[in-house]
């Protein structure tokens, strides 16, 4: 198993790395509330490339203590295969926001996407299109188009 030994959360280690990272939390504070969990699966595969996988749930109820936080549940999955000949990664994402107010709309988004990682972690290019999908509202579109640079 690969240990993550840097400051912000890598995503991928490109097809180098086995690794298993299982997480959860909880908040109490007087009538606030918050309970998330988390899994995340690297798996090299054929010499190079890699699998991932990510799934995420939270829960958030400020009650009286903090009204303004809804409460909700939201969840997210992602799943990528890093292609290492070509430094691709096509991936999909989920992702759901579920507000037991009926005032707040539920949201759900659904990504396909393409990364580029050129230069690693270092230098890489997203591309993405996402179905926004909110109650009570016209279904929309987004286009994502992310260059990221990381400089130590």
């Amino acid at each position: 198993m690969g240990r993550q030994t840097t400051f912000f959360y890598r995503g991928t280690s490109l097809g180098k790395t086995k690794t298993l990272g299982i997480g959860g939390s909880f908040d109490l504070q007087k009538d606030y509330k918050s309970y998330s969990g988390d899994l995340y699966w690297e798996q090299p595969v054929h010499g190079g490339d890699g699998i991932t996988l990510q799934v995420d749930y939270q829960t958030l109820d400020g009650d009286v203590f903090l009204p303004g936080l809804a409460k909700e549940k939201n969840t997210l999955a992602e799943v990528g295969y890093y292609l290492h000949a070509a430094r691709l990664q096509p991936y999909l994402q989920y992702a759901k926001n579920d507000f037991d107010n009926p005032a707040r709309a539920d949201e759900q988004r659904t990504q396909v996407g393409l990364a580029f990682f050129f230069g690693g972690h270092n230098q890489n290019l997203r591309l993405g299109y996402t179905d926004l999908d909110k109650k009570g509202s016209p279904k929309r579109n987004q286009y994502l188009v992310q260059y990221q640079v990381y400089q130590f």
